[in-house]
C-alpha cells in the first residue's frame, strides 16, 4: 500500500470514529447525560479523552506518516533527478550512437559502392584474363607453329651449312683447278674471252703438199675438230720453220695459208705441224 493510500484509511477511519460518536450521542439522549457524561469509565468525558488520545495517537501516527512521505517524496525526486540525468545522459548517448550509426550507414555506403565497384572491376579482370588466356593461347599455337618452323629452318640451315661447307670445298677445288687452268692458257697464250671455236686442239700432223710457199695442205681435217682460224707450228726435226693459218677445211684434210711474218724457213712436203709445241 502507497503512502496516500495509509492516510485515506486513517482519515476514513477517523471520520468513522467520529460517526460513531455521533450515534453514541443520538443513542445517549435516550438516557441520563449526566451520567452517561460523567461516568468514570463509560461518560462521555472518560471516552472523549479516549478519543482525544487515540486522535492525538492517530495524528501523531499522521504526522509521522506525512514525515516519512516528505522524505519519500525527497527521495523520488532525488532518484528521480538521477533518472532524468541518465535519461539525458542517454539522449546523448542515443544521439552519439545515432550519429555513429549514420557515420556507419555512409561507411556502408561507401563500402556497398566500393564493393560494387571492385565487382565490375573483377568482372572486366575476367573478361580480360579470358581474353589474355585466348591471346595466350593464340600465342602459344602461334608459337608452337614459329617453333616447328624454327626446327625445319634449323634443319634447313643445317642442310644448307653441309651444302656450303661442301661448296666450299667444291669451290676450293674449282679455285685450284681454275689457278692450273689459267696457267695453262697463260703458257698457251690463251685467255678466258678467246672464243672456243678458235682454240686449237692439240693435234700433229704432216705437210702434204706445198704451193709457191705460200700455201700448205695438211694431213688433219674436219674429223679432227679442225675449223678455219686455226694456226699450226711447222718444223722439221728441230728447225722452226713458222706458222700456217687454216683456210679451208675437208674431212680428212685441210689447206692453211703460211703466216710470213713467222715465217724462218722453206717449207717443204713431210713438215710436221702441230698446234702447240712441247
Amino acid at each position: 500500500m502507497t503512502l496516500l493510500g495509509k492516510i485515506f484509511t486513517v482519515m476514513i477511519f477517523m471520520m468513522s470514529l467520529l460517526f460513531m460518536s455521533f450515534a453514541i450521542m443520538v443513542y445517549a439522549t435516550h438516557k441520563n447525560w449526566k451520567e452517561l457524561v460523567t461516568a468514570e469509565e463509560t461518560g462521555l468525558l472518560a471516552q472523549n479523552r479516549i478519543k482525544e488520545g487515540t486522535i492525538t495517537e492517530l495524528r501523531n501516527e499522521q504526522n509521522e506518516i506525512l514525515n516519512n512521505l516528505a522524505r519519500e517524496r525527497a527521495a523520488r525526486r532525488a532518484a528521480l533527478s538521477v533518472l532524468e540525468t541518465k535519461v539525458s545522459q542517454s539522449a546523448q548517448m542515443v544521439t552519439q550512437k545515432q550519429q555513429e550509426l549514420d557515420r556507419l550507414n555512409v561507411a556502408l555506403g561507401e563500402a556497398v559502392q566500393q564493393v560494387k565497384s571492385a565487382h565490375e572491376q573483377l568482372a572486366a579482370l575476367v573478361a580480360e584474363n579470358a581474353a589474355l588466356k585466348v591471346e595466350n593461347r593464340d600465342v602459344q599455337i602461334a608459337r608452337d607453329a614459329n617453333y616447328a618452323q624454327m626446327i625445319v629452318m634449323k634443319d634447313k640451315v643445317n642442310s644448307l651449312d653441309g651444302d656450303m661447307k661442301n661448296l666450299t670445298e667444291r669451290a676450293s677445288q674449282l679455285n685450284e683447278q681454275v689457278s692450273r687452268y689459267k696457267g695453262i692458257l697463260d703458257r698457251r697464250g690463251l685467255s678466258v674471252d678467246t672464243p672456243i671455236d678458235l682454240i686449237e686442239p692439240d693435234l700433229q700432223g704432216f705437210i702434204s703438199a706445198v704451193s709457191n710457199n705460200e700455201f700448205v695442205e695438211i694431213t688433219l681435217g674436219g674429223d679432227d675438230g679442225l675449223i678455219p682460224g686455226h694456226e699450226f707450228h711447222v718444223f722439221r726435226d728441230r728447225t722452226y720453220l713458222g706458222k700456217v693459218v687454216i683456210k679451208k677445211v675437208a674431212p680428212n684434210r685441210a689447206v692453211g695459208q703460211v703466216i710470213k711474218e713467222t715465217s724462218r724457213g722453206v717449207i717443204q712436203r713431210g713438215d710436221r705441224v702441230a698446234t702447240k709445241l712441247s
